[in-house]
């Protein structure tokens, strides 16, 4: 069973493996309750769900509500309680239907996490338990979610300077960015330093091979000073800087920003990674600070973390 879990999700200071073919669909950017739900080819499989608590939640009363709550919708469920690796304990729910589902709870101290698992498998389903407490055996806390600088989903695997934190998602079939701001900027400020993280997929079908108009076209608010040819981490990469263009009365008030590109193909994936950094004029943010590992998943090296809390 260990080469089914070969993908790995790190998301808010929550690291987990699932099968390859497991997809995100729901996803949150809150540092107080964070949330990951997966399905596969057929139908959802996990919902995992992750809240700060003041206060250690009891666990065996949240078990006992759960029970309670099947009974009430069907008489003649089936329960199978269980206790597993770090602390979690699992009631599997076995009603008319082809459908199980098992509610795990855990609570890391460490961080005052509550995580809640809930994993969907099917009754005739070969090795379900296995897959159960290999997902459950597989779940980590890698970090305090307010301090995580280590993400990785949706192709995309950065690690990201500290003080920056997720701010934003957009999620296309085969185009993804994920936008990190400064955590020094003042709230609601929409001047601050920004990095987005885009990867865009099935590039041989698309990609022209010419950078520059790549870069213009979605950049046409920003008036480039120049392209550069360059290499980093093996790849050929295309380094391009500029500032953005804003009204005369926001000149005055000193609101631009400068810009700095990396943009690289990655063969291998045949995806396109472009990091796109927007700071201001007088403290410019350099995208190397953004760590981007790309190429197939096997190669992939998970870079040392220094988010302060350790794992467990």
């Amino acid at each position: 069973m260990t080469d089914l879990f070969s993908q790995r999700i790190e998301w808010l200071g929550i690291a987990l493996r699932v099968p390859e073919d497991w997809q995100i669909i729901r996803h949150g950017l809150s540092p107080k309750k964070g949330r990951l739900s997966f399905v596969d080819r057929r139908r959802q499989r996990m919902e995992l769900v992750w809240t700060r608590c003041d206060r250690e939640p009891d666990l065996e009363r949240m078990i006992d509500n759960q029970k309670s709550r099947e009974l009430e919708l069907d008489r003649q469920t089936e329960f199978q309680l269980r206790r597993g690796p770090k602390d979690w304990i699992a009631l599997s729910c076995r009603g008319a239907g082809p459908t199980v589902v098992t509610r795990a709870v855990r609570f890391h101290r460490p961080s005052l996490r509550l995580i809640e698992a809930n994993v969907l498998t099917q009754k005739d389903e070969p090795n379900a338990q296995e897959l159960v407490w290999g997902l459950l055996g597989g779940i980590e806390v890698a970090g305090r979610a307010e301090q995580a600088r280590h993400w990785s989903a949706f192709d995309i695997n950065v690690t990201v300077p500290p003080g920056y934190r997720l701010i934003k998602t957009r999620v296309l079939p085969l185009d993804v960015t994920l936008r990190f701001g400064s955590g020094d900027a003042p709230a609601g400020s929409a001047r601050g330093p920004e990095v987005s993280i885009r990867r865009m997929g099935m590039a041989g079908a698309w990609y022209s091979g010419d950078p520059e108009s790549l870069i213009r076209r979605d950049l046409d608010k920003v008036r480039f000073a120049g392209f550069q040819a360059a290499q980093l981490r093996g790849h050929p990469v295309t380094r391009a800087e500029g500032e953005e263009r804003v009204a005369p009365f926001f000149r005055l008030l000193g609101r631009r920003r400068k810009v700095r590109i990396l943009l690289w193909e990655c063969e291998p994936e045949n995806a396109l990674y472009q990091v796109t950094a927007l700071a201001p004029l007088k403290n410019p943010v350099s995208p190397d600070d953004f760590q981007v590992d790309c190429g197939p998943p096997g190669d992939r090296q998970t870079p040392p973390r220094s988010d302060g809390s350790g794992h467990a």
